[in-house]
């Protein structure tokens, strides 16, 4: 008699072999690749120039012009050409506190989105540190389980059911340890569903450097 049967096994080697890099590095990764940041880095951007032209709408508006005129011969006589130069100057005394109030606007506006693009960049960071974590603990967990756990409830099923043919074993006994090594299985299955499911997220938070 024979109890058991075959199930997939997860192998420990080919998630073992996935060498992340250091959380550090992650995060900096994250930090310069994804995609949130950069929304949050062109909404500061655009409200810095935004500060820039409200502060140039208020200065005087200063213009020079040259004009140069030909004049032909006429009656036997050359008449000289001309030069002439205009300066303009335009004082924008009425908008002057428009100008101010739409500056100050624009520098509230840039507060806020640096505020935003700093929340932003820490909830990253730990969104990329809590996963790498995670990513270590399965892995960790899942190469105990099929180096370790596995192979020692495999051997202690084989074990009992050879005393179990020469009659030095229960059948209770055979069913509890074909039990364990089932549900070792089944644990080792969740775990490394759980890793390849957190190492997806991780390298979605970083942009797909982090290889399976």
């Amino acid at each position: 008699m024979r109890c058991g049967t075959a199930h997939p096994e997860p192998r420990s080697r080919s998630y073992g072999s996935t060498r992340l890099q250091s959380i550090d590095s992650l995060v900096a990764l994250a930090l310069a690749t994804h995609p949130r940041l950069a929304a949050r880095r062109a909404a500061v951007d655009v409200a810095t120039r935004t500060i820039q032209v409200e502060r140039l709408g208020a200065r005087p508006d200063f213009t020079l012009t040259l004009r140069y005129g030909y004049r032909p011969r006429a009656f036997n006589f050359n008449f000289p050409d001309f030069f002439s130069a205009f300066v303009g100057l335009r004082l924008p005394v009425w908008a002057w506190r428009k100008q101010h109030r739409l500056a100050d606007a624009a520098r509230v506006d840039s507060t806020g989105a640096a505020a935003s693009l700093r929340d932003t960049e820490l909830q990253l960071s730990r969104e990329v540190t809590e996963t790498a974590a995670r990513v270590q603990a399965s892995q960790q967990r899942l190469a105990l389980l099929v180096d370790g756990v596995l192979p020692n409830a495999r051997g202690t099923v084989e074990s009992v059911l050879r005393s179990y043919q020469v009659g030095r074993a229960e059948f209770l006994t055979l069913l509890s340890v074909e039990d364990a090594r089932y549900r070792a299985e089944l644990e080792a299955v969740a775990v490394a569903a759980d890793y390849q499911s957190q190492l997806v997220m991780l390298r979605q938070l970083t942009a797909g450097e982090t290889q399976p």
